[in-house]
């Protein structure tokens, strides 16, 4: 795979970074998603989809009743609705997107109302972000959403991501 430049950054495959074969890193990946599955645990699966939308589509598909967060959107609404309306299984969160929100709180509120039942608020927040939490709850607050989609996003899915159990009535 070797090295490519993504949003300004060099950056290296996982395969090559722990200097493994590719092969070697997607049977890693596999196994992961096999242990995941079996023991009912919730995976996050960071993938940009505008480049490796068919390997989370394979990914989806091969393992059915594991619980898989593209965090981020997947980096593309566009391709993680394709996710999201052919897979009961997958999810994805908000966490890292403050400043397109802001600047189209209409259209995403209206994605997450549509999807209300998988995306959830936050899964990874990055160091860096942390001291935007206070601003993204602002946001979330101020996006149009119905009060039972907001109560959802900030705790219902992460609740049944992370449990495997519906959320039930007291979300």
């Amino acid at each position: 795979m070797g090295k490519r430049a993504i949003y300004g950054w060099l950056v290296q495959s996982p395969a090559d970074i722990l200097k493994i074969s590719k092969s070697v890193y997607v049977d890693w990946q596999q196994r992961v998603m096999d242990y995941g599955e079996k023991n009912n645990l919730p995976v996050i699966c960071h993938l940009n989809l505008r480049h490796h939308f068919e390997f989370a589509k394979e990914f989806l598909s091969c393992f059915p009743r594991l619980r898989m967060n593209f965090p981020h959107f997947g980096f593309s609404r566009k391709k993680m609705h394709l996710l999201l309306d052919g897979f009961s299984n997958c999810y994805t969160d908000i966490s890292g997107l403050y400043d397109y929100m802001a600047k189209d709180p209409a259209g995403y509120g209206d994605f997450i109302e549509h999807y209300s039942d998988r995306i959830m608020y936050g899964s990874d927040c990055a160091w860096n972000e942390a001291e935007k939490n206070e601003t993204y709850l602002k946001g979330v607050e101020e996006m149009p959403l119905q009060n039972v989609s907001r109560r959802k996003l900030l705790y219902g899915v992460a609740r049944e991501f992370l449990s495997g159990e519906p959320a039930g009535e007291d979300v």
